[in-house]
């Protein structure tokens, strides 16, 4: 395999600051966040991105589909 990707990444402990600071962690928690591009249902487990439009952080579920669109409109 000869394609080099960047994979920007988060390290656990600092996620939760992050998504504090938003002022997302009660949403979470609560079962009251969504995909941005599938409207599925936003956990711990299955938070695959986050993304920031307009000003607005946006989380992704970690399915392919969902990730590969968001790789798609921004791309790094």
């Amino acid at each position: 395999m000869s394609d080099r990707i960047e994979l920007p990444s988060i390290r656990d402990r600092d996620l939760r600051p992050i998504l504090q600071h938003f002022g997302l962690i009660e949403s979470l928690e609560e079962g009251a966040l969504h995909c941005a591009f599938c409207g599925g249902l936003i956990t711990w487990d299955n938070l695959g991105a986050i993304l920031i439009e307009q000003g607005k952080l946006v989380l992704l579920c970690d399915l392919s589909e969902c990730l590969d669109t968001a790789n798609k409109e921004h791309p790094t």
